[in-house]
């Protein structure tokens, strides 16, 4: 029996985003970017009022808001890009899954 491996540091960037990230008006957040491709990559996003900085989403609102931003990422093998709704609101944080699929229990 063969088992599959991957080397996370090879090859075209892949993004491993939600498609939402939640957080709550008032507070700080920050939100790392997953992503696995030949090193280094160079991460943007499309958006300037938010605040990128070595991968990772920073930010604090105090109202309501919803972005509808675009994740690029870029190596020597490649270009992806991938879609991200960050949802600023009064308890957001819920609105991100918990663990990726938590339907264990159900």
């Amino acid at each position: 029996m063969k088992i599959a491996k991957r080397n996370p540091f090879e090859g075209k960037p892949v993004i491993h985003t939600p498609d939402i990230f939640g957080a709550t008006v008032g507070k700080d957040f920050f939100y790392r970017i997953p992503v696995t491709g030949k090193r280094p990559i160079e991460i943007t996003v499309n958006n300037t009022e938010i605040e990128l900085k070595n991968g990772i989403i920073y930010g604090k609102f105090d109202e309501c808001k919803k972005f509808e931003i675009e994740i690029t990422a870029q190596n020597s093998c490649g270009t992806e890009t991938k879609p991200l709704i960050i949802s600023i609101e009064k308890d957001g944080v819920l609105k991100t899954p918990l663990l990726g699929f938590t339907s264990w229990n159900a």
